[in-house]
């Protein structure tokens, strides 16, 4: 499935103070999968089995460290 920037961050990091601009950061230099629509907006594209919070922790954790 595909999501917004913002509803990528709403639903995996709420609270964290991420901006969408940092989500299509990582989409642009590969940290992150997505793609581009023909309009020009960024969605991420996510896998069905997502893991429990704290993958999801550890994930970010990654990202920022990379």
């Amino acid at each position: 499935r595909y999501l917004r920037p913002s509803q990528y961050i709403e639903e995996f990091y709420p609270g964290s103070g991420m901006c969408g601009a940092t989500i299509i950061n990582w989409i642009k230099i590969g940290k992150l999968g997505g793609t581009r629509t023909p309009t020009g907006r960024y969605l991420v594209c996510i896998d069905e089995d997502v893991g429990n919070p704290a993958d999801r922790i550890s994930e970010l954790v990654r990202f920022l460290e990379s």
